[in-house]
């Protein structure tokens, strides 16, 4: 079962920047399947603390009120996620903002620049969107909170890429998992195994970079 392992020493040093040194070996759990899984809810604080409703429910809502986790949905599908990455995504969003806007200041200078960049430029459109997901893959998708072994989360990505080209902010929502994490556990060696690629090979920090399956 899942955080049966030791703790390793990055994570210790995680759990320190984000919290200090006051953090109980509850919530130690908690935050590191919070970063791991993408969001945690009672369920899963039961399944692996040994926690029951009551207990699970007080340690999760004193980490909100620490201000280390968000708490999203509502009754049976009440669950956290941490704020790290909540400010994560909102910093992206703002970055991509600030982005475009530059795009037009610098808009002027791209023809001076020689072909290959207004080439670039023509590409600064989002991958083609639209298709309707197919239900088979829809099924896969997994519930906030519930954790998939290594094996099963790539297939599903895999899966999901051959279905079109997304992004990782897209993959961590279809997926209910930190944006960092999925890009440094999985999106990352995925590609240095050849099982997905870039849309934009050219342009690795392309702003609508996404995945595909080669």
């Amino acid at each position: 079962m899942f955080l049966h392992h030791l703790l390793t020493e990055e994570d210790y040093a995680w759990l320190k920047a984000l919290a200090g040194d006051a953090v109980s070996a509850d919530e130690a759990k908690i935050l590191i399947y919070a970063r791991e899984t993408g969001a945690v809810d009672n369920t899963a604080c039961r399944d692996f603390s040994g926690l029951d409703t009551l207990q699970a429910s007080n340690v999760l809502r004193r980490l909100r009120d620490r201000g280390l986790l968000n708490k999203q949905g509502a009754g049976n599908r009440t669950h956290y996620v941490l704020v790290e990455a909540t400010m994560n995504q909102l910093a992206m969003t703002d970055l991509f903002s600030q982005e475009g806007g530059n795009l037009g200041q610098e808009g002027g200078n791209l023809e001076q620049k020689g072909g290959n960049l207004g080439q670039e430029g023509d590409n600064l459109q989002p991958p083609e969107k639209g298709r309707t997901m197919p239900e088979a893959l829809a099924r896969r998708l997994p519930e906030a909170g519930r954790n998939l072994k290594t094996p099963e989360l790539r297939a599903l990505i895999k899966d999901l890429c051959q279905w079109q080209a997304l992004r990782t902010d897209e993959l961590a929502q279809y997926l209910h998992r930190d944006k960092k994490y999925l890009r440094t556990k999985h999106l990352t060696p995925m590609v240095q195994a050849g099982d997905l690629v870039f849309l934009y090979p050219e342009s690795p920090n392309h702003k609508w970079q996404a995945y595909v399956v080669p």
